[in-house]
């Protein structure tokens, strides 16, 4: 008996034929030997990842010749190349880059490396281009423990409600407003505020980074700065925006002529030969000829 040989690839959704799929362990620690347990280890142009576990482990399917791209907040990200081996052990350096960034509190300004309390910021380089309608959709997506509703898409009525870290009180749960050192007690200000004019947003989650606002910042703070010129530099900026809409249908309706007739012959068709007309003969003519416009 002869023996039959089948031969299967595994062709990839373009047609390229796909590496085999090995399973990669390994272990991230910084410098000092701790683990890192939740560092982000994706394939690179992939959507493919996991996050190292308590002991800072992890374990993926990668196919050999791919790059493993391994990150951590603080840390530089890592980059290995998967040969034949099984194992990669990653050691992540600290980036002191971000940790001698400086983070606004209150009314003075602490190295993050120093910062204890729990603060975000987000700066805006260049002039924000982003089609919104007021600053606060600038926050959506940006800060961890912020959650921000839009109730309502009405021009004048689309500011948004800012809660950080939940709500705390049956009372009015807004966080303090401080827009360049002046505080406002809702949003009005900061919902008004044009989002090309803000230069950067901080903001202080917890009690002992709001603690200098005493009871005011008791929900949060959100420490707005704006944009302001510098000396010895001239400096124009031009932001705008352009659109058109059009109607998706455009409905073509009968004329009164029409309409008249066709009406008649619905009730012919429902009553029968005995039918009492929606519109007499006389008014039949009267639309036909525009004698009576102001019936008509």
């Amino acid at each position: 008996m002869k023996a039959l040989i089948f031969y299967f690839l595994l062709l990839t959704p373009m047609g390229h034929l796909a590496l085999a799929q090995n399973v990669v362990t390994g272990k991230v620690s910084d410098s000092n030997g701790q683990p890192l347990p939740g560092a982000t280890i994706i394939i690179q142009n992939t959507t493919n990842g996991t996050i190292t576990d308590v002991d800072g482990s992890y374990s993926i399917s990668a196919a050999e010749g791919s790059v493993l791209e391994i990150s951590f907040v603080g840390f530089t990200t890592a980059k290995i190349s998967i040969g034949t081996s099984k194992v990669y052990d990653v050691t992540l350096v600290e980036d002191a880059t971000l940790l001698d960034e400086v983070a606004v509190v209150g009314y003075s300004t602490q190295k993050k490396v120093n910062l204890t309390g729990s603060v975000a910021t987000i700066s805006f380089k260049e002039v924000t281009n982003q089609p919104v309608s007021n600053s606060g959709q600038l926050l959506y997506g940006r800060f961890s423990g912020v959650q921000l509703t839009q109730s309502s898409g009405n021009p004048g009525t689309d500011g948004s409600s800012i809660v950080i870290r939940g709500i705390g009180t049956f009372g009015n749960s807004t966080p303090l407003i401080v827009i360049d050192n002046i505080q406002y007690t809702d949003l009005t200000a900061f919902n008004n505020l044009a989002p090309s004019d803000i230069e950067s947003i901080t903001v202080l989650k917890d009690a002992s980074a709001s603690a200098i606002y005493g009871a005011r910042g008791a929900n949060g703070v959100v420490l707005v700065t704006t944009r302001r010129g510098t000396k010895d530099k001239f400096e124009i900026s031009y932001n705008g925006y352009t659109g058109s809409q059009e109607t998706t249908i455009s409905p073509t309706f009968l004329g009164s002529l029409d309409d008249a007739t066709l009406m008649n012959e619905k009730f012919l068709n429902n009553d029968g030969p005995g039918f009492i007309p929606r519109y007499t003969t006389a008014q039949i003519d009267a639309i036909r000829t525009g004698s009576l416009p102001d019936q008509f």
